[in-house]
């Protein structure tokens, strides 16, 4: 299937989650461009591929944050380097960010990723001053320390700050890990 069909029919199954507040995904064959998997929605933070493993691989994972462009997490990327997945892609309501993977067999998958913890602990000791969260709970808990200290301002202005950081973060790691290839991509 040509590029930019496949790219079509992807949009089209993001598109359907716009406006939601719950995570949503789906695993989409990356040559026919059908849904062969959707996601449960584990609420606002999660999703859950039953059984969803064997499907990923050479395969398309796409799935929605809701609000605002938040980049991937590190479970996406762990998720989508253990599978073998193709590309994984995150849809907000202003923009989708992809990233490519190289072909990798389960056990160098494995053994990259372990390589590449180091890398991820590394760029998150650089990013931390940039309001990088370390986990979800510490994240949380600085944004309602925020807001009852500084208000709603400051809160989407550290934000905005994060999902800057988390964007170049990621474009970094593309740059420093051969195969890979970080793309932001406008809304449509």
């Amino acid at each position: 299937m040509k590029s930019f069909k496949l790219n079509r029919k992807i949009r089209k199954v993001e598109r359907e989650w716009q406006g939601l507040e719950v995570e949503q995904g789906a695993i989409i064959d990356s040559e026919t461009g059908r849904v062969l998997k959707r996601g449960l929605s584990m609420g606002k933070y999660a999703v859950l591929f039953l059984f969803g493993q064997k499907y990923m691989r050479d395969n398309i994972v796409t799935h929605r944050h809701p609000g605002e462009a938040t980049s991937f997490s590190f479970a996406d990327m762990r998720t989508a380097i253990f599978s073998g997945a193709s590309r994984m892609r995150v849809a907000c309501d202003t923009c989708v960010y992809q990233m490519g993977m190289p072909e990798l067999s389960a056990v160098t998958a494995r053994e990259e990723f372990k390589k590449r913890q180091s890398l991820f602990k590394k760029m998150k000791k650089e990013y931390k001053g940039a309001g990088f969260p370390t986990s979800l709970t510490l994240a949380l808990i600085r944004l309602f320390i925020r807001l009852i200290i500084h208000g709603k301002k400051a809160v989407r202005q550290r934000r905005s700050e994060r999902i800057r950081a988390l964007e170049e973060f990621w474009r970094r790691f593309a740059l420093e890990t051969p195969g890979f290839e970080f793309r932001k991509l406008k809304a449509r």
